[in-house]
């Protein structure tokens, strides 16, 4: 999820990586930093660009199926791919990301198709923050995702 350096770092070392398979990167807008060729790679390479958006018009329903089926998942969000509204602490904060509820419904839906093997959410700029509505937010969204891991008894046995 999310734009910026995160994107040109995928879209550039993704496919040189051995045994790696393409990803979704949901929640895009604005400009990022991958170059052209960059992002043909990526394409080429099987990975899906999803525009945030696309996300608000459709729902993240419409989207699910252009996440593979694999035996686990590892979920990295870049908080710039949220709403700068609820998330303005970013090094590149942008209008028109995603919700905290379609963040929230995203992760859900990924549980009921498999295994969560990790979550990691990074680009939250505590100096940029305004009254703490990002960590705040990030916080609220990390309680969220240890919630849908226990509802899908993927933790807590």
């Amino acid at each position: 999820m999310g734009f910026g350096k995160a994107t040109a770092a995928a879209c550039a070392g993704l496919p040189k990586c051995p045994g790696s398979s393409p990803w979704p990167t949901i929640g895009l807008r604005g400009i990022g930093s991958a170059g052209p060729q960059e992002v043909t790679d990526a394409r080429l390479f099987g990975s899906v660009f999803i525009r945030a958006r696309d996300v608000h018009k459709k729902g993240i329903d419409a989207y699910i199926d252009k996440i593979p089926v694999a035996d686990h998942y590892l979920i990295t969000i870049d908080a710039d791919a949220l709403d700068m509204a609820k998330a303005p602490g970013v090094l590149y904060p942008s209008p028109g990301g995603l919700t905290f509820d379609e963040t929230t419904d995203l992760v859900q839906r990924i549980a009921s198709k498999g295994r969560i093997a990790g979550i990691s959410m990074f680009e939250v700029r505590p100096e940029r923050d305004i009254n703490g509505l990002t960590a705040s937010t990030a916080a609220q969204l990390i309680i969220n995702f240890i919630g849908t891991l226990a509802h899908s008894r993927q933790i807590g046995g």
